[in-house]
């Protein structure tokens, strides 16, 4: 045992045993066992050594393959490793030499120093220590399927770096005090080279290189710097940096004025043991000065920093103490408590980092009361939620202390009264994908800044950035989801990593080994957090999962059998947020892991659906009644609220076919009223589609009823041909099944678009048996809906009749409190006066419609009365007037996609074109709506009219030409260039 064993372990590993190289006859494994009890230096059970080499086999194969190791390194290590039964350690009594621990004994006075002048021996230690200081630990040494290991390496190899830097540091900094630039020089260089993107270093370098004459060098300097900070950080020079540039410049730093500078007295920096962050920090400007405006206060000495997983708490907890370390006299310390498995353990782990060592008979609690009561110092308790029972203890060192101040993290408050709590959010982000400013959000800049550490050279483009804000949007600023997103930027462009995101919990996942376990995933967060919650808050979490776009209280009760304590309990542990409003959200992907926790119970989650479902259509039926009625705007905003919930109670009743009929008519009548055209079709499509898989007695009747509705939105949208096959199939099905209600509605529907197209005498058969069934069962708005079509029929060619039938539907909508329905009939009542040339009579209804519509928010019947407003002005020659009209009515029809009313205004501007002797124009627009599958009726009729007119004033040839070209334009594009003549925004069509 006379050999000296010695490890070199700063740079590439080196082991040798007198002349024997120890690294050549060892396994990586055993080396990397051998490197890990050295840097111990005590005993560690086989267990944890099995889980830091391989811990992600079996803990059998894990122990089996540590007896090999061990095996391999005794043979040429025996004498310097002390093993037992159950434990290993390396034998510190042995004759061994370890760098490491030579350079800490050298650096760690001088590292202690700062602006400060070194006396011979510390220069004499520190140029020693940065010697053996050969490179990062371990530098170029991986072991396979270790991420335990590598964790840990990576974590010492940056508090020795930071030492190495230290040192590095004061020797350059005593070396330009002492005028002694040429050495000054040779050290800023490897601090240089070991963080190039420090700029203090590079103001240094350039400094220095100004006093030794070469000028051209330190401007070139500047440049590097500023290319570093701009390729690593993706940020300019501090005005500092470029204040020095200039003064280089202008020769004001050089050699005839170098001067040795005097040092202030040194002094001594207040110890800490902060964990080194080796990345920038974004944001939190607002929380920053809010706890640094308190801590340390005699009121604000117990600050909680809460907030869900994966937040950014203990990083804003590190970078609040980091700007304090120079405010306690006493150090500042980080105690982290992620992996304490009892309140019991506060009390040593708070002593190990304050290298308290505990002795006698006192008890140990009372023995770190003792040792702080006098100190001035920053505890920072790292992740407390699982320790809540360990409160008290807290509590004790305030009462016994004056100076002591305690910053906390945890998912979940203290619940004391000293205790003040910031709650922490996402980190700011852009609302809007395409927010100009996009870069100026914290999120974004940290996502730009991870992303281009996972691929060089990433930076967000003006393509990109709406991507790269819907990856913010996605997680809500969550630090931890935006760098999760960033890691796999070299793999995926941003686009596909939003969707993977709005798909995939697991996609948020990485295989970093310097990030804790707990945060390898967001769904490791969420592990962590489920873990901590009891029996009964787990099921309501998970039935909460159901939701979609948050929910009242009354409605967690009745879906989720969650209470007002249960809510307020998972609110407390940062699950669930309660907006002003009293509304409750889940963040969207801790949604999707209780939907997967919900999923495990398949029985439990169908109930919880069977209910969701039944509560959303209950809600939706006690609101029928103000839809057709009094109070329309306050149901369809209470409606639109909820109506993320109300899609996937239908979704759910849908999947279970015959609940759909509790949703159907107020479903229906809130899109139709609200114009959401298209979401009514694709609802109303996907309830027939699931139809068809049925069968019993009862598909028949609830077919018909779907039918009657989907031919509705149809027709709206101008797909006439499917409307009527809908319609009819529907009336057919009905008129056998006994429900007259029903029926009428389907024959009123079918009667209004065989008006539409052009079939008079039919339209009115329809209509009138309409009219009789829902008078036959007392339905006053259904009769109201009939009468007002029957009118528009009828008014073709009988006006009196026309308007009797009118004044009678708005009669029954007047006193039904019902505006929608008073508004249409009040348009259609001014088309019949109009065309009786009634204008100013017209113009009164129109005006009075208008403004029922500018009330409720109506766009379609709006949309209407403006076209009706522009004919009035078109008539009486006022054209700039009427083209306003008609281009506010079109840009109104084309956001609600009623293609029908598109057209109609297009035929009615160009007749406006025609009459201001515009022919050729006119002719492009006719081109373009006579070739759409969507004119029909009395809107073709007046096309081909014009079309007409237009031809007996301009040559066959011209006609035939304008058309021709016009025909093979999209029709998307005409709309556009119409809509030039008014104000964005555009909508495209279908």
């Amino acid at each position: 045992m006379g050999e000296t064993l010695k490890l070199a372990l700063l740079g590439p590993l080196q082991v040798a045993r007198g002349e024997t190289d120890v690294t050549e006859r060892t396994s990586g494994k055993a080396q990397a066992l051998l490197c890990y009890l050295v840097m111990t230096g005590r005993l560690q059970s086989r267990s944890v050594l099995a889980d830091l080499l391989w811990n992600e086999m079996p803990e059998e194969a894990a122990r089996s393959n540590l007896r090999m190791a061990l095996s391999n390194l005794r043979r040429e290590v025996k004498p310097y490793l002390t093993v037992t039964r159950d434990a290993l350690a390396f034998n510190v009594e042995s004759p061994f030499w370890l760098d490491v621990g030579e350079f800490e004994r050298l650096v760690t006075p001088v590292a202690r120093l700062v602006e400060s002048r070194l006396s011979d021996e510390e220069v004499a230690s520190s140029t020693e220590a940065v010697r053996l200081y050969r490179g990062d630990f371990l530098d170029g040494f991986y072991v396979r399927d270790a991420p335990v290991f590598e964790g840990w390496v990576l974590t010492e190899r940056e508090r020795l770096r930071q030492l190495a830097l230290q040192a590095l540091n004061s020797l350059a900094t005593h070396h330009t005090h002492e005028g002694n630039y040429g050495a000054a020089s040779d050290y800023t260089a490897r601090l240089l080279a070991l963080e190039p993107w420090l700029e203090e270093a590079h103001q240094q370098m350039m400094r220095l290189l100004a006093l030794r004459g070469q000028q051209g060098a330190a401007l070139a300097q500047y440049e590097i710097c500023r290319r570093v900070l701009d390729e690593e950080l993706g940020v300019e020079p501090s005005e500092e940096t470029v204040a020095l540039y200039e003064q280089i410049r202008r020769g004001e730093i050089g050699e005839r004025n170098a001067e040795p500078e005097r040092l202030p007295p040194r002094r001594a920096q207040p110890s800490h043991n902060l964990p080194p962050q080796l990345t920038p920090f974004f944001g939190r400007e607002e929380e920053l000065d809010q706890i640094a405006g308190h801590l340390g206060e005699p009121d604000y000495r117990l600050i909680s920093i809460v907030g869900p997983g994966g937040i950014g708490k203990t990083r804003l907890a590190v970078q609040v103490a980091s700007q304090r370390v120079e405010g306690y006299a006493d150090g500042v310390y980080f105690i982290a408590l992620a992996d304490l498995e009892a309140p019991d353990l506060i009390v040593p782990a708070i002593a190990d980092c304050l290298g308290l060592s505990f002795q006698g008979q006192e008890s140990p609690r009372s023995q770190l009361l003792n040792f702080l009561r006098d100190k001035e110092t920053l505890l920072v308790l790292d992740n407390f939620e699982h320790l809540l029972d360990g409160a008290e203890l807290v509590l004790e060192m305030l009462r016994a202390t004056r100076r002591v101040a305690l910053l906390v993290t945890s998912r979940e408050r203290l619940s004391l009264q000293a205790e003040s709590v910031l709650r922490l959010r996402g980190l700011p982000y852009p609302q809007e994908a395409n927010d100009p400013q996009a870069m100026d959000y914290s999120a974004v800049r940290l996502f730009a800044e991870r992303a281009g550490r996972a691929s060089m050279g990433f930076k967000p483009s003006e393509r990109t950035l709406p991507d790269v804000a819907r990856i913010c949007q996605l997680v809500e600023g969550r630090p931890l989801g935006l760098e999760l997103a960033a890691a796999w930027v070299g793999e995926h462009t941003c686009a596909e990593i939003a969707a993977a995101i709005q798909r995939n919990l697991d996609f948020l996942a990485t295989t970093m080994r310097d990030v804790p376990e707990r945060h390898r995933s967001i769904r490791a967060v969420f592990e962590h957090s489920w873990q901590l919650l009891s029996g009964e808050e787990r099921c309501v979490f998970a039935r909460l999962s159901l939701f979609r776009g948050g929910f009242q209280g009354e409605a967690a009760l009745a879906v989720a059998e969650a209470s007002h304590a249960l809510l307020a309990a998972l609110k407390r542990k940062s699950l669930l947020r309660e907006a002003p409003t009293h509304r409750f959200h889940l963040h969207e992907l801790v949604r999707q892991y209780a939907e997967e926790r919900l999923a495990e119970t398949p029985q439990a989650r169908e109930e919880a659906q069977q209910r969701h479902s039944a509560y959303y259509a209950m809600f939706l039926r006690e609101r029928e009644p103000e839809l057709k009625g009094g109070n329309q705007s306050e149901a369809l905003d209470a409606i639109r609220g909820e109506i993320e919930n109300v899609q996937a109670g239908w979704r759910w009743a849908v999947a279970h076919s015959g609940e759909v009929e509790k949703y159907q008519n107020s479903l229906y009548l809130f899109y139709d009223t609200r114009n959401w055209l298209q979401e009514g079709e694709e609802a109303f499509d996907s309830a027939l589609t699931a139809l068809e898989q049925t069968n019993g007695p009862e598909r028949a009747r609830l077919r018909g009823q779907v039918l009657a509705r989907q031919g509705l939105f149809c027709r709206r949208r101008g797909d006439f041909d499917r409307a009527m096959a809908l319609l009819e199939e529907s009336v057919t099905l009905l008129r056998d099944m006994g429900n007259p209600a029903e029926l009428a509605f389907s024959l009123n529907n079918l009667g209004y678009a065989v008006y539409r197209l052009g079939d008079y005498e039919a339209a009115k058969r329809l209509l009138r048996e309409s009219i009789g069934l829902y008078r036959q069962v007392g339905d006053q708005w259904g009769t109201a809906n009939a009468l007002n079509n029957l009118g528009m029929v009828v008014d073709v060619d009988q006006h009196d009749e026309g308007q009797a039938l009118f004044e009678e539907s708005y009669e029954i909508r007047k006193a039904r409190g019902d505006h929608r329905g008073m508004a249409l009939c009040l348009n259609n009542w001014g088309v019949s006066v109009e065309m009786q040339g009634r204008y100013e009579q017209a113009t009164r209804l129109y005006q009075e419609s208008l403004a029922l519509c500018r009330e409720i928010g109506d766009r379609w019947i709006l949309g209407m009365v403006l076209s009706n407003l522009g004919d009035v002005a078109t008539t009486l020659r006022e054209f700039d007037g009427a083209r306003r009209y008609y281009l506010e009515s079109l840009e109104g029809a084309v956001k609600i996609g009623a293609v029908p009313e598109v057209i109609l205004i297009l035929v009615k501007i160009a007749s406006l074109l025609v009459q201001e002797e515009r022919p050729k124009e006119a002719l492009d627009l006719l081109g373009v709506v006579l070739h759409h599958p969507a004119t029909h009726g009395e809107t073709r009729e007046q096309a081909e009219h014009l079309l007409s007119q237009i031809a007996s004033t301009l040559p066959s040839e011209v006609v035939a030409v304008h058309l021709g070209q016009s025909a093979l334009k999209q029709f998307d594009e005409v709309v556009e260039a119409v809509l030039a003549e008014a104000t964005p925004p555009r909508v495209a069509l279908r």
